[in-house]
Formats: structure tokens, sequence, C-alpha cells
């Protein structure tokens, strides 16, 4: 009974992990094929409705998934479970990171080829709906399951960290239709990357004891599209 009830939490986290995968591809697949998927660097004064709406939505899962469980535990567990707390010893990496992030917003909005419109909304996009989510979900929520099912140490880093690479999979999935074996062909050939990417991550969730540092680098790596050609 007792070995039920761990792996109830192991098969929760593989199931919270599926309904993204399953909705991401379904609602952005179907954009693209109708032809009416909108990527952020498209956003202008007349697009940005269309945008802001097609990104909320399909975070609808990460949304629905951090309700419930907020629900569940109560705002102070989790908060403190979830890593979203600020410790005091390790504010000056927080505030250097959040120095930094500003920093490239400005250096966008001067030197970037987009609109400013364009540049604010993915510095916005990235962190919040980009960087936060994921972070919450793969360096939060899912190692949190993993030790609850009593999973061994390195499962806990490794499994949020394969999960995390097969997101990543999501538009080639998106553009050419999905198939098993374009899957799998996609998954080798991110998985070292995305999955030491999340271990990255993820230890620096564990050392400065806050979800909030990995969130402004994983925000900033993802906003540096803005300054490519």
């Amino acid at each position: 009974m007792k070995k039920q009830k761990k792996l109830r939490w192991f098969v929760l986290a593989a199931l919270i992990a599926a309904s993204e995968y399953g909705w991401t591809l379904w609602y952005y697949g179907g954009l693209y094929r109708n032809g009416t998927l909108l990527a952020v660097s498209q956003v202008t004064a007349e697009t940005l409705p269309r945008i802001l709406f097609q990104n909320i939505l399909v975070n609808g899962p990460e949304i629905l998934v951090a309700a419930a469980v907020l629900f569940w535990m109560g705002r102070e567990r989790f908060v403190q479970e979830m890593g979203l707390m600020i410790p005091r010893k390790k504010c000056l990496p927080l505030l250097i990171a959040a120095g930094l992030c500003l920093l490239m917003l400005v250096l966008a909005l001067l030197f970037s080829r987009l609109e400013p419109l364009a540049v604010s909304y993915q510095w916005v996009y990235y962190l919040l709906l980009i960087a936060f989510t994921e972070e919450l979900i793969f360096r939060g929520l899912l190692p949190y399951l993993m030790e609850k099912s009593g999973a061994p140490g390195w499962a806990v880093w490794v499994v949020p960290g394969i999960l995390f690479a097969c997101m990543h999979t999501l538009m080639p999935m998106v553009q050419n239709g999905f198939t098993v074996r374009g899957l799998v062909l996609r998954l080798l050939s991110v998985l070292g990357g995305y999955t030491a990417g999340h271990c990255g991550f993820y230890a620096l969730r564990r050392w400065s004891g806050t979800l909030w540092l990995p969130v402004l680098l994983h925000g900033m790596l993802d906003f540096s599209s803005v300054f490519l050609p």
C-alpha cells in the first residue's frame, strides 16, 4: 500500500507533463495548420491582443496545475515547497541577475531591429510565460512530486530533465505533424543539452534556495534571441 501511495506521485508527474505536451501540440498545431499562429516577434499594436491570447491560452495547463497545487498545499507551503521565497543570504545574486535582466531590456530597446513594443512584450513573455512557468513546473513541482514518490536522488534530477527536453520537441512536431519516429529522433537530438540545462537550473535553485534565480537567468537566455539578425 505504501509503495502504491508513492507511485501515484510519480504517475501524477507524468500526467502533468503529458497534459502540457498534448495540449500545446493540439492547440498550436491547429493554429499553425490554419495559418493563424503568430510569433512573439510579430507583436504590433494590432496583433498584440491575439498574440497575448494565444500565449496565455497555451499556458492553460500550467496555470490550472499551479492553481490546483496552490489550493491543495495552501499559500505558505506552496511558496516554500516551490522555492518562491527570497532567502536573505542569497539576495545579492538575485539583485545582480535582476539588474542584468533590466540591462538586457534597455540594450534591446536601443539596438534590436524589432519595434519597442515587440521588444517589451518579448521581455515580459520570456520572463513570465516561459521562464516562470517552466521553472515552476520543471524545477519546482516535478522534482517535488518525484521526491514524494520515493524516487532515488538521481531520478529527481534526471527525469524532470528528460521531460523538459521532451517539451522542446514541440515546435517541430507542430510544424511537421506528430509522429512517434519524429518525436524520438527530435528528442535524441535535444536530450543531452536540455537535460544538462535542466540540471544546471535545478542546481541553481538548490544552491540559492529560491526559484527566482533560475527564472531570471532562464528568461535572459530566451530573451537574448531579440538580438539575433
